[in-house]
Parts: structure tokens; sequence; C-alpha cells
């Protein structure tokens, strides 16, 4: 029996995810803060923290899936 191996286009794949939420987890809390400052603050930008909020978590927890993914799961 040999050595299983990693897929490493889905631990490419699952890398790339996480690095694309990077963005929406650094820059959700920011804009919260500038929604909830009574000068600056108005409605669509809590909305668009929201989705913000929500883009980091589904891109984040989905990378991480695919990259634990690439190491457990075997097909063959």
């Amino acid at each position: 029996m040999g050595q299983p191996k990693t897929d490493r286009d889905k631990l490419m794949k699952g890398v790339k995810l996480v690095a694309f939420a990077f963005p929406f987890i650094f820059g959700a809390p920011i804009v919260l803060t500038l929604a909830f400052d009574p000068e600056q603050g108005t409605w669509w930008l809590t909305v668009l923290a929201a989705v913000m909020i929500l883009a980091a978590f589904y891109l984040g927890g989905r990378g991480l899936l695919t990259i634990i993914s690439s190491f457990f799961d075997r097909t063959s």
C-alpha cells in the first residue's frame, strides 16, 4: 500500500477561496465601524457590511472544507 497523495488541484482551489475571503475578513469590520459612526453612517453601509460578513464566512468556510477535503477524501 502506497502513501496517500494530496489532491493538489483541490488544495489550490481551497487556498484560492481562503485568499478571496481575506479582503472581506478585514474589510467588513471597517465598513461596519463606518456604518455605526453617527456622522457618516447610513443604512446601506450596514447592509454592505452584512453582505461582506456573509461572504467572508462563506468563502472562508468553503475554502477550509475544500482544503481539508483535499487531504482526507480518498475517491480512488
